[in-house]
């Protein structure tokens, strides 16, 4: 195993083979441009020098806001400039290229938008320099391009496919590109779009009359970041300023050609088409090629490649499904900006690959020198024919591999280049090594499409052909990437699977058999298994399965092995005939009514037949009826086994069943003599303590709406206080529940400053979740509880009522409460813009509306993340709509076995403020009806009568009658 490569050996580590989180460092700018060394200490211990003023695009500056922009946030950020700032453009949702005002310098400007509070960092828009080399004139051989050679001794023997053949291209392409019908040959199990290379360059000559003949099949557009406008388009080469000085006419339009051209090179060397008859060939072979153009001409006349244009670049591409990103150019400057778009790039999945430059030293530079990219050097041929580090190319601990970059056959502008070849010519630079890398890593990648982009490149690296030390060394990296070594470790690691032997009884009976096969080696192996064509398991782990009941006569068993990594020709697949000889008797099914069990079997019609019923491991009965009461077992779960057996003394595969005896249900009321002596009971019943509670006001209830599931999710109780004191039941059920901590939800308002300092004096720690009014006070809460809950929302989910009435808001509480979901109001007509975006900022996915459309209208519901509707006209109905809703769609947190039962009366709502946070802990749900058991509710007892334990009827007799309590009772079987 070799260590990976990181920024300083103190940082060296060992890993194991696939295990590589990649961290790599290093790189360099043009020899033209000053140059941080490295000698003896890692790039980051280095003073950064201050910019040249070539080195940054003027009148721009990154910014990276600490949260989404608002319109007060960039007020503030304005301010803190202390001048009139220019233009800004959204690079992505915090991060923003700002326009410097004028007679102000970017590294000034930066610096004052630093100084805001509402600024992580700004910093000037860094400029690139694409890392492509002029090498000295070479003789073409004048023998067909790939196949022939002029010298067997030369120092290139195959001068236009030396490049390839160095990193074994073609073999790994006669293994890859052959079915696996050829002895030891593996295909690639993912196409050429599976895996596609995003190349971040000057563009590529796609468009008619210029069209490339060698990239149309492989190489596709993608955007023009530099000026932000539609899909990539070549600049013409009138835009293209060169310096003429002491050159002929032909040196100068060679010149302007390198420059427009250099990224249809580059894309050229992933995806040039193989096998066409002409021209060049792309080491993917049919890999997809993105083209990201990202540089132009600046305002000096010269080429650029802005930060901005990469960082625009690198999120697109990482977000657009490219897996492999290629960068042909540096720069000195380490950007924070950069840094960042990198990360994201990588944590979507990618792998980044980055020039170190041509400067001939040991050096560093970016993007090559941040952590998340492969830095990429340059080898050639010496004079003894031997592949070595090419001279012009830029070493040190930022280097990962190496690969070919000097005297390159590639693609150039299609009227252009080698005088017998038009359209192809000779180029050298770590331009040219990376995208040889970037395309064998995608190459390498679809081979086994499950591995994750750190494990490919430690694949590379693991496979790499040393050069220098043995392992990774500042000349080389790991060495020179090689296809061949990488695709062979492929197969070693994960080879064909073989099938399975099956085995089972030589004598099968009809109620079923046991079966199992030898285990297949490979990665992680799964079985699935089917009889006579029809599935019966998938995703098996053990290589056995008893089949079930089967008529007499043959049937065919299959297995199949399955595997992420191990590639699978269709010939692992077993079969195997079974014959079933007997039939034997078989359990049918066991059952539990509340009061007994009861079954049924092959044999129920059959005089003679007994069954063996144990329960809970005791002891075996021999019963002769199909029926077996329980009335002596206790309170809770059991498990039971019967099996059947026939007159002639066949003993059938016992049939299970774990079943529950629930304790007798209870109604019961709770109340108080007011609404804040009421809540207290509630919280008295349902906790018993509480280091963290909810207080709302009993008086101005709406700010209360949504306090349920952020109660819930503290751990504690919503309580009722007056605005202007603290209720004395409040305080005792805090003292009582030992509470510390108090969360007011709403404005000073609805619950006063002076309740506040009355818990302060008391020694509470309190703070405060409001807005301006109801709906905002709802963001507000559902931010806090995405905040509580990590920047993450449980399951991705919401609730949205109406904020115009209590009861759909009261529903939604206790499903959000059990949940973890928060519930936002909405105004009938639409959403607030506030409440879109407190939905965005937390990712809410999904959007569960509680209410019909007379309250949350359709053109509302539209506005909203993945919409349902629940509900139904009447307040009693709808709550059992919700009901019903709750319980078959998340039985696991609703069983149906607790409610709360409340006065639908707008008059007693304060009552029931509570009953959200309290229902959540037991999965209880909330059912509304009027004095008067109200029909849906009575229908919902009835069906559910066998699950309800438990009913607390919240509220006094003057809103519940005892005829309601009498009712439910009665319903419920209850004492």
């Amino acid at each position: 195993m070799k260590p990976p490569h990181t920024a300083t050996s103190a940082l060296l580590t060992a890993v194991l083979f696939l295990g590589l989180a990649v961290s790599v460092t290093g790189s360099a700018a043009p020899a033209s441009a000053s140059i941080e060394q490295v000698r003896g200490s890692a790039p980051s211990a280095q003073a950064t020098p201050k910019p040249s003023p070539a080195r940054i695009r003027k009148g721009h500056v990154i910014v990276r806001l600490k949260d989404t922009p608002t319109a007060d946030r960039l007020r503030r950020v304005y301010a803190s400039a202390d001048t009139s700032a220019g233009a800004v453009r959204v690079l992505r949702a915090e991060t923003l290229l700002w326009r410097v005002p004028k007679n102000v310098s970017e590294e000034e400007f930066a610096a004052r938008l630093s100084a805001s509070a509402e600024v992580e960092y700004a910093e000037p828009d860094y400029l690139r320099q694409l890392a492509g080399y002029t090498p000295p004139a070479y003789a073409a051989p004048n023998e067909p391009l790939y196949a022939l050679s002029p010298n067997p001794t030369a120092r290139y023997r195959y001068p236009y496919s030396w490049w390839l053949r160095d990193i074994g291209a073609p073999a790994m392409w006669q293994q890859a590109y052959t079915g696996p019908d050829v002895v030891g040959k593996y295909p690639l199990r993912a196409d050429g779009d599976a895996f596609k290379v995003a190349v971040l360059d000057t563009g590529f000559w796609l468009n008619a009359p210029d069209a490339h003949p060698d990239g149309v099949t492989n190489v596709v557009a993608g955007w023009d970041t530099y000026s932000n406008d539609g899909d990539v388009t070549p600049p013409a080469l009138s835009e293209v300023s060169v310096s003429t000085t002491g050159k002929t006419a032909n040196q100068i339009l060679r010149e302007k050609v390198f420059v427009v051209s250099h990224g249809t090179n580059v894309a050229g060397l992933i995806g040039a088409q193989v096998a066409n008859g002409i021209g060049s060939f792309g080491v993917g072979y049919d890999t997809r090629v993105v083209v990201y153009k990202v540089a132009g001409i600046g305002s000096s006349g010269r080429m650029e490649i802005p930060d901005s244009a990469v960082i625009s670049a690198l999120d697109r591409a990482s977000t657009e499904g490219c897996k492999v990103i290629n960068m042909s150019f540096v720069g000195e400057d380490n950007s924070a900006a950069l840094r960042d778009a990198v990360n994201r790039a990588h944590a979507r999945g990618s792998v980044l690959v980055a020039a170190m430059g041509n400067t001939e030293i040991l050096a560093s530079g970016y993007p090559a020198a941040l952590p998340n990219v492969v830095g990429v050097g340059a080898l050639e041929k010496n004079s003894a024919a031997a592949t070595v580090r090419a001279s012009f190319s830029t070493f040190g601990p930022a280097m990962d591999l190496s690969a070919p970059g000097a005297a390159i056959w590639g693609l150039t502008h299609p009227s252009y280049g080698d005088s017998t070849y038009p359209g192809y010519d000779w180029w050298s630079g770590t331009s040219m090594a990376t995208p040889i890398v970037a395309g064998g890593l995608a190459l390498l990648w679809r081979a086994t499409p499950h591995l994750a982009g750190d494990e490919v490149v430690a694949l590379a690296q693991s496979t790499a052909t040393d050069l220098y030390t043995a392992g990774r060394d500042d000349s080389s990296g790991w060495g020179e990437l090689n296809l061949l070594a990488g695709y062979s470790k492929l197969k070693s690691l994960y080879p064909l699977l073989k099938p399975p032997a099956i085995s089972f009884p030589a004598v099968a009976s009809s109620r079923g058999v046991p079966i199992s096969w030898t285990a297949v080696p490979g990665y992680a192996v799964r079985y699935n298994v089917a009889l006579d064509g029809t599935p019966v398991a998938s995703g098996l782990v053990s290589p056995e399965i008893a089949l079930p009941a089967m008529a007499l006569g043959q049937h065919t068993v299959t297995v199949t092995p399955i595997s992420a990594r191990n590639w699978a020709d269709g010939t692992e697949v077993a079969n195997k005939v079974l014959s079933v000889l007997t039939s034997g008797p078989a359990m049918l099914s066991l059952k539990f009514d509340g009061t007994g069990l009861y079954w049924t079997s092959t044999e129920s019609a059959a005089p003679g037949r007994t069954y063996r019923l144990s329960i809970d491991g005791g002891p075996v009965a021999a019963l002769t009826t199909e029926r077996h009461d329980v009335p002596g077992l206790g309170i809770g779960t059991h498990t039971a086994s019967v099996s059947v057996v026939d007159p002639g003394g066949a003993v059938s595969e016992p049939q299970s069943l774990v079943f529950r005896i629930a304790p007798p249900p209870t109604v019961r009321r709770i109340t108080g003599s007011d609404r804040y002596t009421a809540n207290a009971a509630l919280s008295h019943s349902e906790f018993t303590a509480a280091g963290t509670v909810v207080l709302v006001s009993g008086e101005v209830w709406p700010d209360a709406l949504s306090a349920s599931p952020l109660a819930a999710k503290l751990g504690g109780p919503v309580l009722l206080t007056r605005k202007a004191t603290l209720t004395s039941a409040a305080w005792a059920e805090m003292r009582r529940m030992k509470t510390r901590k108090v969360v007011i939800v709403g404005g000073s308002g609805s619950v006063s400053a002076a309740v506040v300092s009355t818990l302060r004096a008391r020694g509470l720690s309190v703070r405060r979740v409001w807005g301006p009014d109801r709906y905002s006070t709802a963001d507000a809460v559902a931010r806090d509880l995405d905040r509580l809950g990590g920047g993450r929302i449980a399951d991705n989910t919401a609730l949205v009522a109406s904020g115009a009435s209590h009861t759909d808001a009261l529903l939604a509480s206790a499903v959000g409460a059990r949940k973890g979901w928060p519930v936002l109001l909405t105004r009938k007509a639409g959403v607030s813009a506030g409440t879109r975006s407190a939905l965005r900022a937390m990712g809410v996915k999904s959007t569960v509306v509680v209410g019909t459309g007379a309250a949350v209208s359709a053109t509302a519901l539209a506005q909203l993340p993945g919409p349902s509707r629940v509900g139904a006209t009447g307040s009693s109905a709808a709550s059992v709509a919700i009901a019903n809703w709750a319980t078959s769609r998340y039985p696991a947190d609703f069983n149906g076995e607790r409610f709360y039962v409340a006065s639908n009366s707008s008059a007693a709502y304060a009552d029931s403020l509570g009953i959200g946070a309290a229902a959540a802990r037991h999965g209880g749900l909330l059912l509304l009806t009027p004095k008067t058991l109200a029909s849906p509710v009575a229908a919902y007892y009835r069906a559910h009568a066998s699950t309800a334990l438990t009913t607390l009827v919240v509220g006094g007799p003057g809103t519940l009658p005892t005829s309601v309590i009498a009712a439910i009772k009665k319903l419920v079987g209850a004492l």
